[in-house]
């Protein structure tokens, strides 16, 4: 009888044994899949992507997005674009179209697009590669493109962009001071597009939130392959594009000379007028970011509205 019980006793400790194991294993399991879960979750959706060449097939969309009819004009971002009044900053005859922005910042991604589409009328592009706006700000991971190793060419202009620094924030490429010094009489803000010292065009032009899937918002971004469908769509956020980018088109036509004569001279491209002459922005712009040289300085930047008084110049 004792021998049973002793037997008896000897099974149920291999079963809580047993049991232990098993709740240990499935604590496990638990875990590391709550583990993947997150880390998907997470994950940014275009990672894949960053960092790579821009496809044949996304430079076609581009393209089509380039080409004619034109669209529709926008008085708001007109009103954007002021006159001002610097000596031109010519090269080998052309106007110069300078931009300054950063991989990092959401601004500046979202006003890439009309900007290439705009350029894309009077040149080619080559070298451009995918890139989103930083994870870790409001407007995040809005999908673009980075002007860092990219070349331009045109018998029209010429292209100078500036990639400040990279998507966390690591310095990139310096503006030099004859550009720069036109950026801070506006704020110091990005992005910033100079039309050969005669317009330029502080902060973008078109919402954040057409680049997202559910705005207002920064969970769901859309990819390139939407965002180019909204273009082939005129979707709302395609339309709003475009009308920048011809606005764009517009100021370049104004210190080119109007060339060529086929997209200068067509809907609504010839219409547009400049505004007044300003060496200081007397408007308040809440879609821009600040400049920044150093990591340090770029970790306390923080997209808000910043409002410039009129400055006279001297």
């Amino acid at each position: 009888m004792k021998q049973k019980q002793r037997q008896q006793q000897r099974q149920r400790k291999k079963m809580i044994r047993r049991v232990m194991y098993l709740s240990v294993v499935v604590a496990v399991v638990l875990v590391v899949a709550i583990g993947l879960y997150f880390s998907m979750s997470s994950k940014n959706p275009l990672d894949a992507q960053l960092g790579k060449p821009v496809s044949a097939e996304v430079y076609s969309a581009l393209e089509r997005a380039a080409a004619q009819p034109y669209g529709a004009s926008d008085s708001s971002t007109l009103s954007r674009i002021q006159a001002y009044q610097g000596t031109p900053f010519s090269q080998d005859g052309k106007p110069v179209v300078i931009y300054i922005g950063a991989d990092y910042c959401p601004f500046c991604a979202v006003e890439r697009w009309p900007l290439i589409i705009a350029l894309m009328r009077f040149g080619n592009f080559s070298g451009l590669e995918y890139t989103a706006s930083s994870s870790n700000e409001r407007y995040a991971n809005i999908p673009t493109f980075t002007f860092v190793r990219s070349s331009y060419t045109s018998p029209y202009l010429v292209f100078k962009p500036y990639e400040t620094a990279d998507r966390v924030g690591t310095p990139m490429q310096t503006v030099p001071e004859n550009y720069s010094s036109v950026v801070n009489q506006f704020g110091g803000g990005i992005p910033f597009i100079n039309f050969d010292n005669r317009y330029v065009l502080p902060g973008a032009t078109i919402s954040n939130d057409y680049f997202y899937q559910d705005p207002p918002g920064d969970r769901n971004p859309k990819n390139w392959t939407q965002v180019l469908n909204d273009l082939d769509s005129n979707s709302q956020a395609g339309v709003a594009i475009k009308r920048a980018a011809n606005a764009i088109t517009a100021y370049i036509c104004k210190i080119n000379g109007g060339q060529p004569s086929n997209i200068c001279a067509a809907f609504p491209i010839a219409y547009h007028t400049p505004s007044q002459t300003s060496t200081s922005s007397p408007i308040n712009i809440a879609n821009m970011g600040t400049m920044s040289s150093s990591p340090a300085t770029w970790a306390i930047v923080q997209y808000k509205q910043i409002a410039w008084s009129t400055k006279s110049s001297t």
